[in-house]
């Protein structure tokens, strides 16, 4: 049996229609960031890491992270069963758009004291990540926590001594209008702190 919400939005192909065309001007918003992501982050970034010269931009899409859609571009993204290089920008249908750096392996290793270093100076809105899974996204307590306010030994713990790092900004999606200078930001920031 449908329930009587269920039983309306059956017959209704304008919502599902509405939900296509937000999901599309998702990908199209994200598609025109790797322009900003080339200056911000991988032009910079080259010198010392030239494979992120080959990186290719890829968008993915689907319908059931926690139970809702999402967008998400990884540019630059190196992925392997033991490293990751990878900047992630993420739009979640009811939630938030949100940008990610994430390294493990030798990326982490040859960066962790660095990004130690560069987090203090420029850590407002910045988000680190705190749980075990680093292939969850969600801001809740138990993934990620605010960067502002913790002390360098809690910070060098989640640091040096995690076997991944993952720091994020995340974004009110009621942003959108102002989105693109929000995501240039982003990367901007990210950038730095892996900067020797």
């Amino acid at each position: 049996m449908l329930s009587e919400l269920e039983g309306m939005l059956i017959s209704n192909t304008e919502w599902i229609l509405t939900k296509h065309s937000i999901v599309e001007k998702v990908s199209v918003l994200l598609s025109s960031q790797v322009e900003n992501i080339n200056g911000q982050f991988i032009k910079p970034l080259s010198a010392d890491f030239p494979e992120l010269a080959f990186c290719l931009p890829k968008i993915s899409k689907g319908e059931k992270y926690h139970s809702l859609p999402y967008v998400i571009l990884d540019y630059p993204g190196i992925f392997s069963r033991t490293e990751v290089f990878a900047l992630r920008t993420m739009f979640w249908w009811g939630n938030f758009f949100s940008v990610t750096l994430h390294l493990s392996g030798k990326y982490k290793t040859g960066l962790d004291k660095i990004v130690l270093k560069n987090i203090g100076h420029s850590n407002e809105g910045l988000y680190i990540n705190c749980g075990d899974d680093e292939w969850q996204h969600h801001f809740e307590e138990t993934n990620y926590s605010r960067v502002a306010g913790m002390g360098e030994g809690e910070l060098s713990k989640k640091i040096v001594q995690s076997s991944f790092i993952k720091i994020a900004l995340k974004y009110d999606l009621s942003d959108w209008n102002n989105m693109d200078n929000l995501l240039k930001e982003a990367y901007s920031k990210l950038a730095f702190m892996i900067k020797d």
